[in-house]
């Protein structure tokens, strides 16, 4: 039992957590190699000045970290304005989902939780080489400006493409990653590998959000929601306001009935796109509703 949380460094251990913790100000902690199994409805918050650190463990035999649930599913890692949460697995050439930290069975794997400002203290979120399994949503990031985030050489998928835990077991997940009034969001600058999503409805879903997305590969995506199953979507934009928010995008997008779907109010780059491919519907679908777009 990891309880009560010392606020350490732990190295190839196995907890089980019982209760939601906090990372506070000036805290650090940090797993290394480590598996951590999540009770029902448990959540980790990393508060501002807060610093949690999940790594993969470089000694033989290399152990990535591993967090998860056994019976319903757990809430989650939020990390509030101030925050700091660095997951990184094994730096390999060649994607290998045994070599990267996992995250499973979570509501919301990882939430960067703003407060609006945009202006002061932000979540900084840095994901490389993780991988992320069942998960309602992977990544949701919210109400902040989120240029300091990183995420890169991830897998997103979603076993059997249906979750399998209460209180979601039977549930089709929408999409691996949620941005909601989220500024200057840049998905996979870094790094030689792409950031690959497959499995359930969308790979990136951006409601009134500015996003980036290069060295991405959307594949094998499946829309659940209807009678029988369907091709589903790369990335779905929609901005109802009168913000104008960007969207440039650089990736593959291959066995899907959309590549790129946007509605509304957005300045839009497509470039340098590798392919697309077995694309049921259409490639790029742009509805604009006569606002002035770029």
């Amino acid at each position: 039992f990891l309880y009560p949380v010392t606020m350490t460094s732990y190295t190839k251990e196995k907890f089980y957590v019982a209760s939601s913790f906090t990372v506070g100000s000036s805290e650090t902690l940090t797993f290394t190699g480590c598996d951590l199994v999540f009770a029902p409805g448990v959540e980790v918050t990393v508060e501002n000045g807060g610093t949690l650190n999940i790594d993969f463990d470089p000694t033989t035999p290399i152990t990535p970290s591993h967090l998860f649930s056994c019976d319903e599913m757990w809430q989650g890692i939020t990390v509030m304005p101030g925050g700091t949460l660095t997951i990184e697995g094994e730096n390999v050439s060649v994607p290998d989902d045994a070599r990267y930290c996992k995250i499973e069975n979570a509501l919301v794997a990882i939430k960067g939780e703003g407060d609006g400002t945009t202006t002061s203290d932000v979540p900084e979120i840095y994901v490389n080489q993780v991988s992320f399994n069942s998960n309602m949503i992977s990544i949701e990031l919210l109400d902040d400006d989120f240029a300091t985030t990183d995420i890169m050489q991830c897998l997103f998928e979603c076993d059997g493409e249906i979750l399998t835990k209460a209180p979601h077991q039977g549930d089709y997940p929408q999409n691996h990653i949620l941005l909601e009034n989220a500024l200057n969001v840049e998905i996979g600058s870094g790094g030689n590998q792409n950031n690959v999503f497959k499995d359930i409805y969308s790979g990136i879903k951006v409601i009134s959000s500015d996003l980036t997305m290069v060295k991405g590969e959307f594949i094998n995506l499946v829309n659940n929601n209807g009678v029988t199953p369907a091709k589903g979507f790369g990335i779905i934009a929609l901005n109802n306001t009168n913000t104008p928010y960007d969207l440039d995008i650089d990736s593959r997008f291959n066995n899907l009935s959309r590549g790129i779907f946007s509605r509304g109010n957005f300045n839009i780059n497509i470039h340098d796109l590798e392919y697309f491919r077995d694309i049921d519907d259409v490639a790029i679908a742009l509805f604009h509703f006569n606002y002035a777009n770029d």
